[in-house]
């Protein structure tokens, strides 16, 4: 799903098990900048009482942008409204320090996979 040959991978720490991971990569605008490419750290995260349906997973496509929120938000695969709509709202009061190369802020394209918790 994300648009890049070099995709970098952290885990989030959320409050269950298993933790959720982030797939990012360089935008197009940041690709180019020289430098090695800092990860985003998120200081602010709410989890949402997700209701999961069938799915073993969600996922969540879009950017970390240079200010370190989220944008253009898209949820491929099997979601229900009312899970989209919680991951909408939580996930628009995430916080992060930016992605960063040569010590300037840059954008990321993302993927958020979202586990179902473990009992």
């Amino acid at each position: 799903m994300l648009r890049c040959k070099m995709v970098y991978t952290v885990y989030l720490r959320i409050g269950v098990r298993p933790d959720w991971t982030l797939l990012f990569c360089p935008s197009a605008q940041s690709a180019a900048a020289a430098g090695k490419l800092e990860a985003p750290y998120p200081f602010v995260m709410l989890r949402p009482e997700l209701a999961f349906g069938a799915e073993d997973r969600l996922f969540v496509h879009g950017s970390i942008l240079e200010t370190g929120r989220f944008s253009a938000l898209t949820f491929p695969g099997d979601i229900s409204d009312q899970d989209r709509d919680l991951l909408v709202r939580s996930l628009n009061l995430w916080e992060f320090r930016p992605a960063s190369r040569g010590g300037q802020p840059v954008g990321v394209e993302i993927l958020l996979i979202i586990p179902r918790p473990e009992p």
